[in-house]
């Protein structure tokens, strides 16, 4: 008889050691679960830019420019419903881009009464210079033209911004700063 115990007992005699290792291997997915989250939940986002908008006219009034800074609009994955290329959470030696969290977008309208042709050459900002697209702009009386948007990971929100904008028609250059300023409550 205890023969036969010690012949059963020899197999089991690891089940302790087997039960521990899946114990602790099952609790460190657990664990490692928990910090993951706990990083993604104490990770400070900032709130997103508030919407800052000014006017200037150029050429004697003849083009009316409205420059918005807003924030940058997330593209969703049209198959998973969620952001594209949202990955910053991995755990490689690098860090990942910043991502752009606003968008200076300016527009321009001729406010005259003959068609007007100006080449943008540049925008200015703390958010960066640019020459944006299109460059050369033919405007129709009453016609509006919007550029591609500058975006920008800049971190802070803005409260204020100049913009520095030069516009040429013909041989004339015309450079003006428009100041964007929060717009005024609805309420």
């Amino acid at each position: 008889m205890e023969r036969a115990i010690a012949v059963l007992w020899q197999p089991m005699r690891h089940w302790p050691a087997c039960l521990g290792i899946f114990f602790i291997a099952l609790f460190s997915g657990c664990v490692m679960a928990a910090v993951h989250s706990v990083r993604l939940v104490q990770r400070e986002l900032s709130p997103p830019q508030p919407v800052l908008r000014g006017t200037a006219a150029f050429f004697d009034g003849s083009i009316q420019v409205v420059v918005v800074l807003r924030p940058a609009a997330r593209r969703r994955s049209k198959f998973f419903g969620e952001d594209a290329g949202d990955d910053d959470e991995s755990d490689s030696a690098t860090p990942p881009p910043p991502k752009n969290r606003m968008a200076l977008w300016a527009s321009f309208t001729n406010v005259g009464k003959e068609t007007a042709v100006a080449t943008v050459l540049r925008v200015d900002s703390i958010l960066g210079k640019a020459v944006p697209a299109p460059q050369v702009i033919a405007l129709a009386p009453g016609q509006k033209v919007v550029l591609d948007p500058l975006r920008s990971p800049h971190a802070d929100n803005l409260k204020k911004l100049d913009v520095a904008l030069s516009l040429q028609r013909g041989a004339a250059v015309e450079v003006q700063t428009v100041a964007l300023r929060p717009l005024p409550d609805d309420s």
